[in-house]
């Protein structure tokens, strides 16, 4: 594995953790928008922070994709 691509793994792996810290905090921000459990849902408040998830891992997948090519 090569450096550029341990690091897509650590962004990703840190991002998640970061988005998975947010989304479950106890809060009452907003309207809920997805219910995940009886006590937790997904907030409008929340929903910023995952679209910022979906950029963040789409980003890394292109970079993944662009470490791997031998045509360079």
């Amino acid at each position: 594995m090569t450096p550029s691509r341990a690091l897509v793994l650590l962004l990703v792996a840190v991002q998640s953790l970061l988005t998975a810290a947010w989304v479950l905090r106890p809060n009452d921000d907003g309207r809920v928008v997805l219910v995940l459990t009886r006590e937790h849902g997904l907030h409008s408040s929340d929903v910023p922070v995952v679209v910022l998830w979906f950029v963040v891992v789409a980003g890394c997948a292109w970079v993944w994709t662009q470490t791997g090519r031998r045509d360079r």
